[in-house]
């Protein structure tokens, strides 16, 4: 008899030990939760909109007509204006390309098997440019008076973006070289390759 009021108090106490481990997971889940969400809302609150950046893109950035012509390309920080629709998720692509049958011109003969390829490959999150646009410069123009030029136009995008406004950037009246020589093209290709190198960018402060 007193074997089994033993037995009944170990099942009780059982019981009871993992109602109060249940119990206690529960409450610290939900305490790190709200310390989680608490922690959120603090971010958002001292995040500070900067009004994005602006760099000279490689990509683009070239000779035109005996000019420096040039890419600005424009972005967002976390706690800009629209910045979850520049912040974007891609596929990455491996470098020996679709493994599937092909046509000719290398296009995948079978939509549905591409499609289906493209959503099984690892993914990555960029942030992709709010706005593009090319401007134009002589090849004695400085970094820091292309960067004044640029931030300028950032300026006027940011403020048209965050207002949901089509961006409409409008340059200057370009005046081209009457004559472009040998002289003139060897400058502006030394301006090109240089500006490929610099990594220059401009971030914007639209409290100022």
């Amino acid at each position: 008899m007193l074997e089994g009021k033993i037995k009944h108090f170990l099942k009780i106490f059982i019981i009871g030990a993992v109602f109060f481990l249940i119990g206690a997971g529960i409450f610290f889940f939900l305490n790190g939760q709200k310390k989680e969400f608490n922690s959120e809302e603090e971010d958002q609150e001292n995040c500070e909109e900067i009004g994005g950046y602006v760099v000279v893109d490689p990509s683009g950035t070239s000779e035109r007509k005996g000019m420096v012509q040039i890419n600005l390309s424009m972005y967002l920080y976390p706690c800009d204006y629209g910045y979850e629709k520049k912040h974007v998720q891609i596929s990455v692509f491996p470098e020996e390309g679709y493994p599937g049958e092909v046509d000719k011109d290398g296009l995948p003969i079978d939509d549905g098997e591409y499609e289906k390829w493209v959503n099984g490959l690892p993914k990555e999150w960029v942030n992709s440019p709010f706005h593009s646009h090319f401007i134009y410069v002589e090849p004695a123009a400085t970094d820091e008076e292309i960067m004044d030029t640029a931030e300028a136009y950032l300026k006027i995008a940011y403020e048209q973006w965050s207002n949901d406004q089509a961006i409409d950037l409008k340059n200057p009246v370009i005046i081209w070289p009457s004559e472009i020589n040998d002289e003139r093209l060897a400058a502006v290709e030394a301006k090109v390759q240089h500006l490929k190198n610099s990594s220059l960018m401009r971030q914007n402060k639209i409290s100022e």
